[in-house]
């Protein structure tokens, strides 16, 4: 949805979603260190690492270039930059005289436009909270009798989180390059609490618990996944049989190459994994990137037994093109 509407907003001015961003917003807000580009980006010295969790090691990851998906989240910013960002919602849309954005347009960001239904974990977190809803680009709930106007974003292996409750004046900006830690909403709300005067809260112990369960759940459905393997099979045909190219209306086109003796999926660049035989015409696909984890591949067979379509996992289906 986001990726439309920059392109919808580049149509309609006549630039560059980049190019309207650079002059829109971050050279009038003095946003030296924002960029849309990752090119600017490789340009630069200080610029921090990103890191994920691989095997339950921290480990440094190459960033990756998103500059195609602009308006969904292709921007590289820093602290002191995004607490300018924070400002102008603050101040109603203007910065230093000049009105950036109209008093509407941040009223309509900020309105509730989703209902967002409550959970037992929400409940627990925020026993008095009595609503939750999505505006446009924010999250919105009322806090300790306030309405906070927040949302978080993860891409690169780095994550961001961002709070206001404008009645008070307030903006808290967290980023860090570990994309695997909620530490930084924990943070938010620390410095949120501190400002309303509200008594300390341990919101780093609570949300790593909930981590742990997270992780402890994913354990166990790993093991059932594991326990439902079907020993001791074959897939329905020689590897050669199952390579070719597949192709989705969403994602594209897929290859599928035998290499040595196993298949290798062919997505993008950095979209590389070595197939593992799990049971029947189910592989399991191993993403040659850091980081990046494994998928399961399912080949399906016409009454000819020739494969005519695959499911990869986080993809969908891909149908076979003849050559």
């Amino acid at each position: 949805m986001y990726i439309a509407a920059g392109e919808l907003l580049a149509a309609s001015s006549g630039t560059s979603w980049d190019d309207f961003l650079a002059d829109r917003i971050f050279r009038p807000l003095g946003m030296t260190r924002s960029t849309t580009r990752a090119s600017v980006v490789d340009t630069r010295d200080n610029v921090s690492g990103s890191h994920t969790m691989v095997n339950g090691v921290v480990t440094p990851l190459v960033r990756r270039n998103y500059d195609n998906i602009g308006g969904a989240g292709a921007a590289w910013s820093s602290a002191i930059d995004m607490a300018q960002w924070v400002r102008l919602h603050l101040a109603n849309g203007s910065y230093n005289g000049d009105q950036l954005l109209s008093p509407a347009t941040l009223r309509e960001l900020h309105t509730p436009q989703t209902l967002i239904r409550s959970d037992t974990v929400a409940e627990r977190l925020f026993p008095d909270t009595n609503f939750r809803a999505y505006g446009l680009g924010w999250l919105l709930q009322d806090y300790r009798g306030r309405k906070l106007v927040h949302h978080s974003g993860s891409i690169n292996w780095t994550r961001t989180q961002v709070g206001m409750i404008p009645d008070e004046g307030i903006g808290v900006v967290v980023i860090a390059n570990l994309s695997s830690s909620n530490l930084q909403q924990a943070v938010m709300y620390r410095v949120l609490d501190a400002y309303l005067g509200a008594e300390p809260r341990d919101w780093s112990a609570e949300l790593l618990e909930i981590s742990r369960r997270a992780t402890e759940r994913s354990a166990v459905q790993r093991g059932e996944i594991e326990a439902s393997r079907v020993r001791n099979t074959r897939p329905s045909l020689p590897a050669e049989r199952f390579a070719g190219r597949y192709a989705s209306e969403l994602f594209g086109e897929m290859r599928f190459e035998r290499e040595g003796n196993r298949l290798v999926l062919h997505y993008a660049p950095d979209y590389v994994a070595d197939l593992e035989h799990w049971h029947h015409d189910t592989f399991r696909a191993v993403w040659r990137r850091p980081g990046f984890g494994t998928a399961f591949v399912t080949f399906a067979l016409d009454a000819r037994a020739r494969p005519v379509s695959v499911e990869v996992e986080d993809f969908g289906e891909f149908r076979r093109q003849l050559d």
